[in-house]
């Protein structure tokens, strides 16, 4: 399947990058290696997330919530896809669900639980179960229907989250 990274509304959130099959790139508070996600907020001002959704199934848009958390501009949201389902706003977020390292969607949905505002559909592909993979967050461009798709998604050098050797 071909990864198509997509933006429905251009509101400047996006899911940035995310690792399927985390094995040594980051740790969370329990010391397991879940799966990861990273929202990056390209827009001038803060934005909230409380009341949107991730989801790795498109029959299902409201499966993980967020709860009260603003994401400033200019700014990174990790938030582990560890089925921990955890959503204090002043911890880690977990999500409940994990990703599939064989290939899964990914969708950012907002509080209206069908408006998709960034994501990975039909699937992101299965490189991604070692190397984390995203998208640029620069310069989205349009498509003939008019929707914003960021311009290429990429997988960083395994140097780049400075994995414990």
């Amino acid at each position: 399947m071909t990864l198509l990274p997509l933006t429905v509304r251009g509101d400047g959130v996006v899911i940035n990058e995310f690792m399927a099959s985390n094995q040594n790139y980051l740790e969370d508070e329990d010391g397991s290696h879940p799966d990861w996600i990273e929202l990056y907020n390209s827009g001038a001002e803060a934005y909230e997330l409380e009341g949107h959704f991730l989801t790795d199934d498109p029959d299902n848009l409201d499966k993980w919530r967020f709860p009260a958390v603003s994401l400033p501009a200019g700014e990174h949201l990790l938030v582990f896809a560890s089925e921990k389902d955890r959503r204090s706003p002043g911890g880690e977020l977990h999500t409940n669900f994990r990703l599939d390292g064989d290939g899964d969607q990914l969708l950012l949905v907002t509080p209206d639980g069908s408006t998709i505002l960034s994501g990975f559909f039909p699937s992101f592909p299965p490189r991604c179960l070692t190397h984390p993979t995203g998208c640029r967050p620069t310069a989205p461009s349009a498509n003939s229907s008019g929707r914003k798709l960021p311009t290429a998604y990429l997988s960083p050098p395994a140097t780049r989250l400075n994995p414990p050797g």
